[in-house]
């Protein structure tokens, strides 16, 4: 059996321009160096969704250190180019800091 291909859709900023790149789990690790190639930095099973993602008392994107907020692939909602997790931190940190 085949590798996997994992399809990237990129938008070039300005150009209007997409460029699809498919890279194996090899090719990601190799250039990014995420451990096995996953782009979810986690594997999304089911102990890693949701408010377990990257551990329930981490799960809303702060620390036990006061201004330390996670964010990125290891967090909800997982990995990909979604945007969402640094969303969700900035959400909380604008929160934390009464200004929403």
């Amino acid at each position: 059996m085949g590798r996997p291909w994992f399809p990237v859709l990129l938008e070039a900023m300005g150009a209007g321009a997409c460029v699809l790149v498919n890279d194996t789990p090899a090719d990601i690790e190799a250039r990014v160096g995420a451990s096995g190639g996953s782009m979810h930095h986690l594997d999304m099973t089911l102990d890693q969704l949701f408010s377990f993602r990257p551990l329930p008392e981490l799960s809303r994107y702060r620390t036990p250190i006061a201004g330390l907020y996670l964010t990125g692939a290891g967090t909800h909602p997982g990995g990909g180019i979604t945007c969402a997790p640094g969303h969700n931190t900035a959400q909380e940190v604008i929160s934390d800091l009464g200004l929403g």
